[in-house]
């Protein structure tokens, strides 16, 4: 990410990216994906920042344009509503609500909308088409600071009202499906420098 702050005392954030997302014998060419997101976020009141911009992706066969919020809201000492901004279930992405427990222990829940898309290998059943898995994951977190710059967290979650659709090479839907809620574990380590 690449932030700018204005002489207004709001700052500009750029945060581009750039993936693989294909299967063992996809063309790589054929499953890069990538994006930016662009916001301007501004601090109201220590307590308080909040933020709005956009999201523009092109995924494998797809074009997208999104919302986005930002939200770091310390509501009281213990308690803050925020974008978790960790790798977890819900990627940078969503809502969580934390409550710090002392002693460099603080626990979460919260909850987003994934929506993965992925090339399919070139000699598969579905030759050079597009898999699509859309679901909500609700999660719990607990995570300590093991030193200034080292966290360690623990997540235990459900993906929900997943969707599963099947497209080939050139954008038809084969079949879509309903799958089944599944639990979520991982843990984290995040180290800054």
């Amino acid at each position: 990410p690449y932030s700018v702050a204005a002489g207004n005392g709001l700052i500009w954030n750029l945060a581009p990216t750039v993936g693989y997302a294909g299967e063992s014998d996809a063309r790589f060419s054929d499953a890069i994906e990538f994006g930016a997101t662009l916001a301007v976020i501004r601090r109201l009141r220590p307590d308080l920042t909040l933020g709005l911009g956009l999201g523009a992706f092109r995924r494998i066969e797809d074009s997208y344009v999104f919302p986005v919020v930002i939200v770091n809201w310390q509501i009281n000492d213990q308690l803050r509503l925020s974008n978790p901004n960790e790798s977890g279930p819900a990627g940078p992405a969503g809502l969580e609500l934390s409550y710090a427990l002392g002693g460099g222990w603080d626990t979460g829940v919260g909850a987003t909308f994934r929506d993965d898309r992925h090339r399919l290998d070139r000699n598969g059943p579905f030759a050079d088409g597009v898999g699509e898995h859309r679901y909500t994951v609700a999660f719990a977190r607990i995570s300590r600071d093991i030193s200034s710059t080292v966290r360690f967290g623990f997540y235990a979650g459900a993906e929900a009202d997943p969707k599963l659709r099947v497209e080939d090479e050139n954008g038809n839907r084969l079949f879509s499906e309903d799958g089944s809620s599944a639990l979520l574990l991982g843990m984290n380590l995040v180290g800054r420098f």
